[in-house]
């Protein structure tokens, strides 16, 4: 009974994500992020032209096999914004060629006053 039910959580996960390739370019990724799905990113490495943007709140970005993103350029390859609820978990930030100020990027939230 317990694999039917953890089963149904992973195609609910599935349905409101993009699967990504390392054969995606940045734009497809950023695309999909902004239109309100969660990011898997599947093995292997990808070459980055743009950082990944990650902006919605509640925002999962999931690496599988451990994919390895290597900027280009010297830019950062993932911006995470400093909304509530963001995870990041299983990627490899690798460097690039060129010396980048930062791999991620991750903004902090204004303090209350």
């Amino acid at each position: 009974m317990g694999f039917w039910c953890n089963a149904r959580v992973v195609l609910s996960l599935l349905r409101v994500s993009f699967v990504a390739k390392p054969s995606d370019t940045v734009a497809t990724i950023n695309r999909a992020l902004g239109s309100g799905k969660n990011l898997i990113l599947t093995p292997g490495i990808y070459q980055l032209d743009q950082s990944i943007q990650v902006t919605r709140p509640d925002s999962v970005v999931l690496g599988l096999g451990f994919p390895t993103l290597i900027p280009e350029n010297g830019i950062v390859s993932m911006t995470v914004a400093s909304a509530q609820g963001m995870m990041v978990a299983g990627l490899i930030f690798d460097a690039g060629p060129t010396n980048s100020l930062a791999l991620l990027q991750w903004e902090k939230r204004p303090r209350a006053q």
